[in-house]
């Protein structure tokens, strides 16, 4: 059985594309009451403030709401 441990917010970097870099190969766990659900990330994409490729682009909405929260936060 594999034992991993959550990272903590010093160890991530600030910059979008190293913690774009940092995440690939990490592992996201989530404690359910059916059970553990888990998955590597194998994919990442950066988007910096005013780039028109972000879905954060044109403001928040419903749908990208987690993008403008602090940070911690995944938008998937």
């Amino acid at each position: 059985m594999v034992i991993y441990r959550p990272l903590t917010r010093s160890e991530l970097p600030d910059d979008t594309a190293s913690l774009a870099r940092t995440l690939i190969g990490k592992v996201v766990v989530r404690e359910l009451p059916e059970g553990i659900a888990s998955g590597r990330i194998v994919e990442t994409e950066a988007y910096v403030t005013g780039d028109a490729a972000g879905h954060g682009y044109r403001g928040m909405t419903p749908r990208n709401r987690s993008l403008f929260l602090e940070p911690g936060h995944a938008y998937v």
